[in-house]
C-alpha cells in the first residue's frame, strides 16, 4: 500500500535502494519488482564506493 500510495503521487518521487552486500540479489530483484507492480516508475540504486 505504501508503495502504491508514492507511486499516485504527482510528481512520482524516485525510488532509491540501497542494497547491502550480504542480501542475495534475488532479494534486490524481489523488491524492485514490487516497486514495479505498484506503478513506481523511477527506480535506482544508491552505491557507496569500498573501503
Amino acid at each position: 500500500p505504501r508503495l502504491q500510495a508514492e507511486a499516485a503521487r504527482d510528481p512520482q518521487p524516485d525510488l532509491h535502494i540501497r542494497g547491502d552486500k550480504e542480501v542475495r540479489y534475488e532479494r534486490v530483484a524481489q523488491a524492485m519488482a514490487m516497486a514495479q507492480r505498484a506503478g513506481v516508475r523511477k527506480i535506482g540504486f544508491v552505491t557507496e564506493p569500498a573501503q
